[in-house]
C-alpha cells in the first residue's frame, strides 16, 4: 500500500504500513491516499485541469476508508486469506498490522455507506459512518437524510450521534443497545414498536374490516345488527364486509 504527499507542488510516492493509529492517519490533512500518479508536477496543468486532479486527489482521500472497507470486507466473506493465515483476524493483524476491532470498524463504515448510497452525500469521514453504524441497517438511510436536511453543509460526528441517540428512543432501543446492537430486537420487534408508537400517536388511516365469514363462524349475527344499528332483518351472508375505523372500533369497546 502506498500513500502520496504533496510538497513544494508535487506528489511524492511514500511507503508506509498501517499502524495502530490507522483511522487517524486516514484523515490526516497532508496525507491522502490515491490512484497511482499519472503526473509529477501540478503546476504543470493548466488551471482547470489542475483543479480536477486537486479534487480528485481530495476524494480518493475522504473515500479512502469506503474502499479499505469495501475491500476487507471481501477478503472476509469471501475467505481470501485462508491460504496462509487460519484466521480474518490473524490476516489482518499481521498483514496490515491493523488490530480486530479496527478492522471491524472499518467494514461496518462501508456498510453505512452502501445503505446511504442512493442520499444525497455519504458520511465523509470514517468516524461519521462508524456513528450511524450503531442504528440497525434498516433505519441509517431515514438518520442520515434526516441529518442532511437538518444541518446542511455542517455535518459533525457529535450532530449524528444526537440524532442516533433519538432515533434510538425514538424506536424503542433501549440503554443496552446503545453499548451491543447484537442484543437489540429483532427486525420484526423493532417494526412493531415503531409502528406501535405510530399509532398512538395518530389513528388517521386505519381500518379494520370484519367480514361476514368471521361474524358468522363465532355467531355474532345478531349482536353485529345491533351493535351497527342494522336493520334486523338485514342477511349477513359470508360475502358481507363492514369496515370500521380505528376510533370507530375503539368506541364500540372492541379495543382496549
Amino acid at each position: 500500500m502506498c500513500y502520496y504527499c504533496f510538497k513544494n507542488g508535487t506528489v511524492s510516492k511514500k511507503k508506509k504500513e498501517f499502524g495502530t493509529d490507522l483511522l487517524r492517519e486516514l484523515h490526516s490533512n497532508d496525507v491522502v491516499l490515491v490512484q497511482p500518479a499519472r503526473y509529477t508536477d501540478l503546476k504543470e496543468l493548466p488551471e482547470p485541469e489542475r483543479l480536477r486532479v486537486c479534487e480528485e486527489i481530495i476524494d480518493s482521500g475522504l473515500r479512502a476508508y469506503f474502499e479499505i472497507g469495501r475491500a476487507l470486507l471481501e477478503i472476509q466473506e469471501s475467505r481470501l486469506y485462508r491460504e496462509t493465515f487460519a484466521t480474518f483476524e490473524a490476516y489482518c493483524a499481521d498483514r496490515w498490522n491493523i488490530a480486530r476491532r479496527t478492522a471491524y470498524q472499518l467494514i461496518e463504515s462501508y456498510k453505512v455507506v452502501h445503505n446511504v448510497r442512493n442520499c444525497a452525500q455519504v458520511p465523509a469521514t470514517e468516524s461519521q459512518a462508524r456513528v450511524l453504524a450503531k442504528l440497525p441497517p434498516e433505519f441509517q438511510e431515514l438518520a442520515w437524510r434526516e441529518v442532511l436536511a437538518e444541518s446542511p453543509g455542517n455535518i459533525t460526528a457529535k450532530i449524528i450521534a444526537e440524532k442516533v441517540d433519538s432515533k434510538i428512543q425514538e424506536l424503542g432501543l433501549g440503554p443496552a443497545a446503545k453499548v451491543n446492537l447484537a442484543l437489540a430486537p429483532t427486525t420484526e420487534q423493532l417494526a412493531l414498536a415503531y409502528l406501535r408508537k405510530t399509532v398512538a400517536r395518530t389513528t388517521e388511516g386505519i381500518r379494520i374490516k370484519v367480514t361476514g365469514k368471521w361474524i358468522l363462524a363465532n355467531h355474532l349475527s345478531a349482536y353485529w345488527k345491533l351493535l351497527r344499528k342494522m336493520d334486523s332483518e338485514a342477511e349477513i351472508g359470508e360475502d358481507f364486509a363492514d369496515e370500521l375505523t380505528f376510533d370507530q372500533a375503539r368506541e364500540l369497546g372492541l379495543l382496549k
